[in-house]
């Protein structure tokens, strides 16, 4: 028992009124009203919520005080201390209460409501309430903060581990079908969002992981959200490029049977993503073009067109700094030629459309050795003729120039293949 707790041992009920009209006229010292209110509080609590109900809205810490003091610490009293309370300074008082006593599963229950956050989170200019948030996102394992209306904005002076438990909740709602990617993205846009990304990338795939071990009946729908949410980080963060390639390699490693062609501008968008970056963009399309050559029968035509050019240009300039064609555990010298009959191999006895065999090519002179391979195998012309084709109803490139040319004269190629 403390000094105040004596102190006040024999104040009567009768005597309440007007002790509650000093605190809250500032009759007395703040920081000692503090203190007086919380005793007071706890002591008379069905009083004081009486009191303060008759006094909506309260706008004063020191009533706050009283409120979370005299407060039950169940969902009950949540909901009545977010009633009474306009500041959202009595709830932090109430939540600290409850991180210091046995409570923590009902502040888990709270934590999934937006509006319990949204309470808290106009508070976080007290470095008080800042300290109390970095318990509770401690003590939660989700919370529905990313949900919370002007989180984005209050968010942007909390504690660092407050910011990295909202994007990680963030990244969760979407993944689990809570929010659509448009919602990500804010999170992501926002200065201190892709800063938190960007330091600890593990966040991403372990926010990744999760969601893809929740369970097997919407695991098609969550494969695509994740591909979704990695497409926005690698757009928006972009320190995230190797976490990005890493989790590409989990995400393929979980591929759904059948296989959701929806992705697959998700995954080209990423491979663009990264052509600022040589090195990044060599291992993010060897992995592309391994995994497409290992499975020629899912529509991944467009991934090969993206990836192929810039793992071919690779293999001809190799150097032991950059071995990262070997990745296809090739011996021969020509790595560009080994690389030339794959993809010949690959579309003649797979499901992928002509056209994006053209566009593979990214050159004219690649797009000549190509043809020439293709133009040897069986029904080869009439591949090519197809692609020419599809290609015709698109704008004119020089691709589908030099393909027109070729076809013109098939016999007449000089290139080496």
């Amino acid at each position: 028992m403390t000094l105040l707790d004596v102190l006040l041992h024999d104040v009567l009920p009768s005597e309440l009124e007007g002790l509650l009209s000093d605190l809250y006229s500032h009759t007395v010292a703040p920081e000692l009203g503090r203190l007086y209110a919380d005793v007071l509080g706890v002591r008379f609590s069905d009083e004081v919520m009486k009191w303060a109900s008759s006094r909506v809205p309260m706008r004063d810490t020191v009533a706050g005080y009283l409120v979370a003091g005299a407060a039950p610490l169940t969902l009950d009293g949540i909901q009545y201390v977010a009633a009474v309370d306009s500041t959202g300074f009595a709830l932090v008082i109430l939540v600290d209460r409850m991180l210091r006593r046995p409570a923590s599963h009902v502040l888990r229950l709270a934590a999934m409501e937006p509006m319990f956050w949204e309470r808290l989170l106009d508070s976080l200019d007290d470095p008080f309430v800042g300290s109390v948030l970095v318990r509770l996102v401690g003590s939660v394992d989700r919370s529905a903060i990313g949900l919370a209306r002007g989180a984005i904005e209050n968010l942007r002076c909390a504690p660092r581990a407050v910011q990295a438990h909202a994007v990680r909740e963030s990244l969760l709602d979407h993944l689990h079908g809570l929010t659509e990617v448009a919602e990500l993205r804010r999170w992501l846009v926002a200065a201190w969002g892709s800063s938190i990304l960007d330091s600890d990338a593990s966040l991403l795939r372990a926010a990744i992981a999760d969601s893809l071990s929740s369970g097997p009946e919407q695991f098609s729908q969550t494969w695509v959200r994740a591909w979704r949410t990695l497409e926005a980080v690698g757009l928006s963060v972009p320190g995230s490029s190797p976490a990005v390639v890493d989790i590409c390699s989990l995400l393929l490693s979980k591929s759904p049977t059948p296989w959701p062609a929806v992705v697959v501008d998700s995954w080209c968008t990423l491979l663009k993503a990264e052509s600022h970056d040589i090195l990044r963009q060599e291992v993010a399309c060897v992995q592309a073009l391994r995994f497409c050559f290992d499975h020629t029968k899912l529509p991944l035509g467009p991934i090969v067109a993206q990836a192929f050019f810039a793992v071919h240009d690779a293999a001809m300039h190799h150097n032991v700094d950059r071995p990262r064609w070997d990745l296809f555990g090739w011996t021969n010298w020509d790595k560009g030629a080994e690389l030339r009959r794959r993809l010949v191999d690959a579309f003649s006895h797979g499901d992928w459309e002509p056209h994006w065999f053209v566009l593979a090519a990214g050159e004219p002179w690649l797009l000549r050795k190509l043809c020439k391979r293709m133009l040897r195998q069986w029904r080869g012309q009439a591949f090519l003729e197809r692609a020419l084709e599809r290609l015709r109803v698109e704008p004119p490139n020089v691709l589908t120039v030099e393909l027109a040319d070729i076809l013109r004269a098939p016999g007449y190629i000089v290139d080496w293949d």
